[in-house]
């Protein structure tokens, strides 16, 4: 609408505080309001009207607002453990994002779209994910910079993820068929035909209602957990009567910290204690640290550390893996005052003695 006849500055205005609102939701946004609003700005190229000029100008501009906060994102950054991630190669993010399987019939269609429409317009619009992911995204020579400066590389995979690339497939699809019809050729047809057949037969063994991929996460949409580390967390909340602190592993602390009453807890990934490093106190670090070493490595030779941790953190209901195998780590837990409480899918509960 921007590039009609009836489009102005009010869409200018309108597309501006769409991109500040992306900004000011999440830093991602920062990242994904510019990227659409340049898509949508190219994909409309072929029908802008000659006094549209104008127009475009301040399209572009509008996406030059998250420019300040990128500066400043990439500036303070610096010494963010964020950094200490490797990069992600665009080969395997593409593997990640469209499955080692799937990727076959996703690419076929991504590059079948645009060469066998015969409407331009649309011609040009199918090429924009091609574009826009092999040409910027998923460019080798951008990858590294994208990664460490804009996204970050834990999740430099999701601005593909984010990319509606299943419009463009089921539209190109559509032309392809289109196309099947009206092509005189049948050797042609053939092979195209063959070609989607086998990306097909392919890719369907993997399909996400597969039986082996369903019964992982019994529990579906609604959690996308294991069931029995529910279970455990459940447990493991009812059994602290909300007192004191709960150290659980990271499968079930994870689980714990998705109620919307729960204990407080020490932690709940392995992994985001280097990223709090610099909002915490050293000693706070230190204590946590060494207690998620204890849960991990599932004891330790050195325990003197850990039970004043777990009494410096006021830890009363601590979860570990069944330590039954280990009957000198359980009697050591019951000299810090703890008492087994349950034993429940392979993880122990234990609770302090007030």
């Amino acid at each position: 609408r921007l590039f009609s006849r009836n489009g102005g500055r009010a869409e200018v205005f309108l597309l501006a505080c769409c991109q500040i609102s992306a900004i000011g939701l999440s830093n991602f946004g920062m990242l994904m309001g510019p990227l659409a609003t340049v898509g949508a700005w190219l994909s409309n190229l072929p029908v802008a009207r000659d006094d549209a000029r104008w127009k475009s100008v301040g399209c572009l501009a509008v996406t030059m607002l998250a420019v300040p906060y990128l500066t400043i994102v990439a500036l303070q950054s610096g010494g963010s453990p964020l950094r200490n991630f490797p990069n992600e190669a665009p080969e395997d993010v593409w593997r990640t994002v469209f499955g080692s399987r799937q990727q076959y019939w996703v690419g076929l269609m991504l590059l079948a779209g645009p060469l066998l429409t015969r409407d331009t317009v649309l011609r040009w619009r199918l090429a924009l994910p091609v574009l826009l992911l092999l040409g910027v995204y998923l460019n080798p020579w951008l990858a590294g910079f994208i990664s460490e400066y804009v996204t970050t590389p834990p999740v430099y995979w999701r601005v593909v993820w984010s990319f509606p690339v299943l419009i463009f497939l089921g539209v190109s699809l559509t032309e392809v068929l289109r196309w099947m019809r009206r092509e005189r050729s049948r050797a042609a047809r053939a092979i195209l035909g063959l070609a989607m057949v086998f990306a097909t037969i392919h890719a369907l063994p993997m399909h996400t209602l597969r039986s082996s991929n369903i019964n992982v996460y019994a529990l579906g949409a609604v959690w996308k957990v294991p069931a029995q580390h529910l279970d455990v967390a459940r447990t493991a909340i009812g059994l602290s009567e909300g007192r004191g602190r709960l150290l659980a592993p990271d499968e079930i602390s994870g689980v714990i910290s998705r109620f919307e009453q729960h204990p407080v807890l020490i932690q709940t990934r392995y992994g985001y204690l280097d990223l709090m490093r610099p909002g915490i106190e050293k000693r706070q670090y230190t204590l946590r640290r060494l207690l998620m070493d204890f849960l991990k490595e599932r004891g330790a030779d050195d325990l003197s550390g850990v039970g004043e941790a777990l009494r410096a953190l006021g830890v009363s209901t601590l979860v570990t893996h069944d330590l039954s195998g280990n009957p000198s780590l359980m009697s050591w837990l019951q000299t810090q005052g703890y008492r087994l409480h349950v034993s429940q899918h392979g993880y122990q509960i234990w609770g302090r003695a007030e």
